[in-house]
């Protein structure tokens, strides 16, 4: 969302809105998202078979994704 954009829908006059903007950031970050939590479970699957089937390569790092400290 520019910033313009951004002030006028703090402001609230919604007339003034550029409402296409809008929803092509929202449905932007909406991917975005839908990106970053794919990665992140495919990493905590990868972890969690790793936890399984070689114990003893466990890392911190490993247990950190497990335990969902790692954002």
């Amino acid at each position: 969302m520019d910033r313009a954009t951004g002030r006028l829908f703090t402001q609230r006059p919604l007339g003034e809105l550029d409402v296409d903007n809008l929803v092509e950031e929202l449905e932007a970050l909406g991917r975005s998202e839908q990106r970053e939590l794919g990665s992140y479970l495919q990493v905590l699957m990868m972890h969690l078979l790793k936890c399984q089937f070689q114990p003893e390569y466990r890392t911190k790092s490993w247990d950190i994704t497990i335990s969902g400290i790692a954002q």
